[in-house]
């Protein structure tokens, strides 16, 4: 036998190895991809989502919830929506209206603090807030998970959402 019939009859099983080898090393360079792109969302979705709803409403005045930070929340519920999970966003609501009544505040604070007027919509928001909570911790878990990172999410204490208010 010459070299020319070993090398086409052993050709095309390097060449099938070859190509096996080239599938499964872009296997893994999608799959590193995913996961970058998982850890990218999880911070966009921690960044802009859970922590500014989470810190306006957990340290909000305890008579209410200003007009800024109220205009901030229901500005992140709209426009911020597809951060959360469904379940999520399909008990966000999307506007104030009727849902609050304005109540005027001492000259010092120069605006406008936001009540509730319905125990129905208070215990809405409250469980809104709850929820945000919850997922606020499945994603930090999510994410340290996906760093490599050990996060005790027992330390994290729920808040008393200080600014959510029901008009008596």
């Amino acid at each position: 036998m010459d070299i020319l019939t070993i090398l086409g009859q052993v050709g095309p099983l390097i060449l099938a190895t070859a190509t096996a080898f080239m599938a499964y090393f872009t296997y893994l360079v999608v799959k590193e991809g995913r996961k970058q792109d998982n850890v990218r969302f999880l911070e966009k979705s921690l960044e802009e989502f859970y922590e500014p709803l989470i810190n306006t409403l957990r340290n909000g005045p305890y008579y209410g919830i200003m007009d800024k930070d109220l205009s901030e929340v229901i500005r992140i519920f709209i426009s911020k929506r597809y951060l959360c999970s469904a379940q999520l966003a399909n008990i966000l609501p999307y506007t104030v209206t009727d849902v609050f009544s304005g109540t005027p505040v001492s000259s010092i604070d120069k605006g406008t603090v936001y009540t509730f007027t319905k125990e129905e919509d208070f215990d809405k928001w409250r469980h809104a807030a709850d929820k945000i909570w919850e997922e606020y911790l499945e994603k930090i878990e999510e994410y340290s998970k996906s760093v490599g990172t050990t996060i005790d999410i027992s330390k994290f204490s729920k808040p008393s959402w200080a600014s959510l208010k029901l008009k008596k």
